[in-house]
């Protein structure tokens, strides 16, 4: 395509199937202090393998989450994302007989990618992927808390029983060295 929006006309978009076969690579060198770090990825689509100086550090296969790895840096940093065809990847799944979608929209079934990419009724597929938000590099914390989730287990008029699920990354040996306080 010529333009920089031409698929975007007529049945142009049906086109991008074509490339749905292909790899795609992104390429970066950077500078940064040597040391270990947490080098973190939100929402690449959907499939990918991350390298850093040429070793392999991570894959992601949810374009909705982010994910993250320490890693050691260099003073001169090499980063390469290889994004694998996501429509191949979905040839491995095996969609039950008695799946209720439209044909199109299979693939969607164990893919954690924007339905939207994958066609609509009004709209075709454009499964080509990419990367939809930052690549961080953060300096470790050495105590965090990573995620909380609280939800309701039981409500009546005399108030509610709440639970609460947390993820920590501790960095001390002995859990009993930490307290949490929910208030």
């Amino acid at each position: 395509f010529n333009g920089e929006h031409e698929n975007l006309f007529g049945t142009n978009v049906c086109k991008l199937q074509e490339k749905e076969n292909l790899h795609c690579y992104y390429f970066c060198k950077f500078k940064h202090q040597i040391g270990r770090f947490i080098l973190r990825v939100n929402r690449i689509d959907v499939y990918s393998e991350i390298y850093l100086n040429g070793e392999k550090v991570m894959t992601t296969d949810n374009a909705f989450i982010s994910f993250e790895q320490e890693v050691e840096l260099k003073e001169e940093n090499e980063l390469v994302i290889h994004l694998l065809p996501a429509m191949i990847k979905a040839r491995e799944m095996e969609i039950p007989a008695i799946t209720n979608m439209l044909q199109f929209s299979y693939p969607a079934a164990y893919m954690r990618k924007p339905i939207h990419l994958l066609g609509w009724d009004i709209f075709p597929r454009n499964a080509l992927g990419g990367i939809f938000d930052v690549v961080v590099i953060d300096e470790i914390k050495t105590d965090e808390i990573k995620s909380v989730y609280v939800y309701t287990n039981n409500l009546n008029e005399n108030g509610a029983d709440l639970l609460v699920s947390y993820f920590l990354k501790i960095a001390g040996d002995k859990c009993s060295d930490y307290e949490i306080e929910i208030k």
